[in-house]
C-alpha cells in the first residue's frame, strides 16, 4: 500500500522555462562573438549538449556537477576558447539568476499536490540539485508548507542514482520503500535511484535525456494530474 508521494523538483513540479535555454544561447553566442569566435547558435546548441554529457558522466551521483562555471568551462574548453574563470562565473551567476526568478509550478501541481495531502499521503521533495538553488525555488513558489520533508543531493553529498538521498528520506520518515511512489523525469536518477530500492516509480516525460545505466518506470504520464488514475485521489 502507497503511503507516501517522493517528488522530484525540476521538471517535475516545477518547469524549466524553454525561452531561457535559446536566450543563454544567444548570449553564449554573442560572447564568443565579442572574443572573436564565430559560432553559429546551432553549433553552440551541439557542443553544448556534449559538454552537458561530459558533466553528467563524470560527476555521475556527485552534486558537484552543479558547481558554478562548471558547464561553461566544459563548453569553451570544447570550443576551443580560453576565458577567465573569474568571468565564467559571472557569466553562470548571471543565467543562474535569470533561471531562478523565472521558475513557475507545473501545470496541475498545486491541485495534485493538495489532493495528496487529503488524501493522507506523507510527501517529499528529493531535489538532484545546489541546497541554494532548491531552496530559494521551493520557498519562492510556496512549496515547503505542503512538504514533510525536504531532501537535497548536496546537503547529503550524494545524487539520487546512488540511492542514498531516497534513503535518508525513507528513514526520516519511517517508511518502507514499497510503501511509496516516486515522481521524476530522469530515467537515470529518478527512476534508476527509486527502483533499485524497490519503490514504484512514475516518469513525467520532460526534456532531458539519460546519462548512464537506467530503469524503466511502473507509469509513464504527461501530466501530474494523471497521478489521480494511478493514486486514489479525489
Amino acid at each position: 500500500m502507497i503511503k507516501a508521494v517522493f517528488f522530484d523538483l525540476g521538471d517535475t513540479l516545477v518547469k524549466d522555462p524553454e525561452f531561457l535555454r535559446e536566450k543563454r544561447n544567444n548570449v553564449i553566442s554573442q560572447f564568443l562573438k565579442d572574443f572573436g569566435h564565430e559560432k553559429t547558435v546551432e553549433e553552440l546548441k551541439e557542443t553544448l549538449e556534449e559538454a552537458i554529457k561530459y558533466v553528467e558522466m563524470q560527476y555521475k551521483g556527485s552534486p558537484k556537477k552543479h558547481k558554478r562555471g562548471l558547464l561553461l568551462s566544459v563548453l569553451f574548453k570544447k570550443l576551443g576558447v580560453k576565458v577567465d574563470g573569474a568571468v565564467l562565473n559571472q557569466l553562470d551567476e548571471e543565467f543562474r539568476n535569470i533561471y531562478l526568478e523565472e521558475m513557475k509550478l507545473m501545470p496541475n501541481a498545486e491541485d495534485v499536490i493538495l489532493s495528496l495531502k487529503r488524501k493522507g499521503y506523507k510527501l517529499a521533495i528529493v531535489s538532484n540539485a545546489s541546497t541554494a538553488e532548491a531552496n530559494f525555488i521551493i520557498d519562492k513558489l510556496g512549496l515547503r508548507k505542503h512538504f514533510d520533508l525536504v531532501v537535497i543531493s548536496e546537503d547529503v553529498g550524494q545524487e539520487k542514482s546512488t540511492t542514498i538521498p531516497f534513503k535518508i528520506a525513507l528513514e526520516k520518515l519511517h517508511l518502507k520503500p514499497e510503501e511509496v511512489m516516486v515522481v521524476g523525469d530522469r530515467e537515470d536518477e529518478d527512476i534508476l535511484g527509486a527502483k533499485l530500492l524497490g519503490m514504484k516509480a512514475v516518469r513525467i516525460r520532460g526534456p532531458h535525456g539519460p546519462y548512464g545505466e537506467t530503469r524503466k518506470a511502473d507509469y509513464e504520464i504527461d501530466d501530474l494530474r494523471e497521478l489521480k488514475r494511478i493514486l486514489p485521489l479525489d
